[in-house]
């Protein structure tokens, strides 16, 4: 073998004998294991069907309302309406419809795209209206909007005239805003855990535990804080916090984006920064003591358990202790079982319990039990039970408040991405529910449907309302108010 491959081979068994000790070194290290161990459950969290339905159904769905208007106009008609949500982009629409049979007999949409606003209804005015958000600032200080003009105009309060000038600044910052709320959720989720961290007694152990009826082999990492060092993973965190420019960036962002003349932006960050100082000064006050345990799974490195218990003096020097638990068995996305409890020593307690009985082809049963007793006020019970055969597409939902139950029945069923619920019955106490006219909920034939990939609509050409004469305003202003009056009058009065 010639020399440069020896070499070439020690050199080669070298790296892959150092990559094989990082690799137990960083399963070995506490510190490493709880870090991975959080962010591998986070991932699970939001891989979890319905928190990802719900995300994706925020950022590019919609809702859809439907019934029949037959019970309160007496002839076969239906109503429909449906938002339409996407937050990611910034982009939103509306529309309701109401028909008899084939005719539609009243339209109206609504959309927004991020810069434009549409409102229309041919039944009450024959074109549509709107808004340019990126024109606002040079029309609007020209329209009868404008509550320094004279002459006739239509009054907004000053401050409110001034947000809208920078409405469209506004709305283009959003989308910003929200990809830097992300990245500073992900970036401070991780400072916390390494503020404790650094600051800790840390030991870790292994330990065979039972959750949701099943037996997990676990390594338990505890971390252990006194007085001093509590206060020092807290100031560690708020000094780093105060230090941050891109947080104190986002913060004079979204306060400037949102502020309504009641406080200034800079003022606004210097009150949240004097908060983490009180948060800093309360902790350091504190006479007491404090213990993290994280139970991690061996098999897949996720949360299993998190018990936390303190000790200490409360504000008017009374000894207080609190113990914490959280339970997320093997792995919280297939969990048939999650809880969380809180309990005092003053006597407050606080249990809530999501529980999987069944969910396979045929059926999917589930429920969340909440229980509490507060010293100084009232215990009870509450709950959401929820039974779904999904062969027959017939659900039940039960509405549990301090023994008074409220059940609804209908069906679900599922096609594509779309679920649609109708609601044939609401059962309470006093019985069935109807409305003032005595009609059941059967006979209004609701259904709710949520379609995770259903975009909304784009604005449609609008004649701009800033552009409008004071005569011209109180036209449409007077158009508008019949064509409601009309429709309310034509549709949902009982004769």
């Amino acid at each position: 073998m010639k020399k440069k491959t020896v070499i070439a081979l020690a050199v080669a068994a070298g790296l892959f004998l150092c990559i094989i000790i990082m690799a137990i070194s960083a399963a070995n290290n506490p510190k490493r294991l709880v870090a991975d161990a959080l962010a591998n459950t986070a991932n699970d969290v939001n891989g979890m069907y319905l928190v990802d339905y719900a995300n994706r159904l925020v950022n590019g769905g919609s809702v859809t309302v439907t019934g029949s208007l037959k019970p309160l106009k007496g002839t076969d008609a239906d109503a429909e309406l449906k938002v339409y949500t996407d937050f990611s982009r910034m982009r939103f629409a509306a529309s309701g419809k109401i028909k008899e049979g084939k005719t539609v007999k009243a339209d109206m949409r609504s959309a927004f795209d991020g810069n434009n606003i549409s409102v229309e209804c041919p039944q009450i005015v024959k074109k549509p209206y709107g808004v340019s958000l990126k024109q606002l600032p040079s029309n609007l200080p020209k329209s009868i909007f404008n509550p320094e003009r004279d002459g006739d105009k239509v009054k907004l309060n000053k401050n409110f005239y001034e947000y809208l000038t920078r409405l469209y600044k506004t709305v283009s910052n959003d989308k910003t805003l929200a990809n830097e709320a992300k990245r500073l959720k992900r970036d401070y989720q991780k400072r916390i855990v390494t503020a404790l961290m650094n600051n800790a007694r840390i030991s870790k152990s292994s330990e065979k535990i039972s959750v949701s009826g099943q037996q997990l082999s676990c390594t338990v990492v505890t971390l252990d804080f006194d007085r001093k060092t509590l206060a020092d993973a807290v100031s560690e965190f708020v000094t780093a916090a105060k230090h941050d420019k891109n947080l104190e960036s986002f913060l004079l962002k979204c306060y400037s984006n949102y502020d309504f003349g009641i406080k200034d932006a800079d003022d606004m960050v210097d009150d949240f920064y004097a908060r983490l100082d009180r948060l800093k000064r309360t902790v350091k006050d504190y006479d007491g003591d404090l213990t993290i345990w994280f139970y991690i799974t061996k098999s897949g490195k996720r949360i299993a358990r998190i018990n936390i218990d303190t000790d200490g003096k409360n504000y008017d020097g009374k000894r207080v202790s609190y113990e914490m638990s959280l339970e997320l068995g093997k792995n919280v996305k297939t969990a048939e079982e999650i809880s969380f409890e809180f309990d005092s020593s003053e006597g407050d307690s606080f249990d809530i319990t999501y529980s999987v009985r069944q969910n396979d082809r045929k059926a999917y049963k589930a429920s969340v039990a909440v229980k509490y007793d507060f010293a100084h006020g009232r215990d009870g019970s509450c709950g959401i039970a929820f039974k779904w055969d999904k062969k027959s597409g017939g659900y039940t939902l039960s509405l549990d408040r301090r023994n008074k139950i409220t059940g609804i029945e209908g069906k679900l069923t599922a096609r594509g991405d779309a679920y649609t619920f109708t609601i044939e019955n609401i059962d309470t106490s006093r019985g069935s529910v109807k409305d003032s006219y005595g009609n059941k909920i059967s006979e209004y034939g609701i259904k709710v449907t949520f379609d995770k990939t259903d975009r909304a609509f784009n604005p449609s050409r609008f004649t701009d309302v800033t552009k409008l004469s004071y005569e011209d305003y109180q036209t449409l202003k007077s158009d508008y108010k019949k064509g409601i009056a009309d429709i309310k009058s034509a549709w949902f009065k009982k004769q």
